[in-house]
């Protein structure tokens, strides 16, 4: 499995690449996490796939951007094109995690078949879910 993290100079937003390696190719497993904090928010960006070979590198990932100062975290899916249950599962973990924070773990721009796989797996009862990021943090305001 590669893993790549790019930081800034300061070390506040970054990216960091996940490759799993699946199949020799490796390429339909690739997932990117991107960063960017905003006073006491963090938003996370998600592109690329999120399955059992690298749904544990996705949760620290996300464990290791979270700052104890953060009040509040945004998970941008806009561009994950796909999430099976080892992901979910990442998502209920970090949720967890951060449950005891002012805001907690705030969802957005899920694809319809992700937002059904929320909806089915019954996540969106417990996780807010927004359809854009300007929303989740207008909610995490009011």
């Amino acid at each position: 499995m590669g893993t790549e993290t790019v930081r800034d100079r300061e070390g506040a937003d970054w990216t960091h690449r996940v490759d799993a390696g699946v199949g020799g190719g490796g390429a339909g497993s690739m997932m990117e996490l991107t960063t960017e904090r905003h006073e006491d928010v963090l938003s996370v960006g998600v592109a690329g796939r999120i399955d059992g070979s690298n749904a544990p590198a996705f949760a620290e990932a996300l464990r290791d951007a979270v700052a104890p100062t953060d009040r509040a975290v945004i998970v941008n899916f806009r561009e994950l094109a796909y999430i099976n249950s080892a992901g979910l599962d990442a998502v209920v973990v970090t949720a967890k995690s951060l449950g005891d924070r002012d805001g907690g773990l705030v969802l957005c721009g899920l694809s319809e078949p992700i937002r059904t796989l929320f909806r089915i797996s019954g996540l969106d009862k417990f996780l807010p879910i927004h359809e854009s990021e300007a929303e989740a943090r207008a909610s995490l305001d009011g």
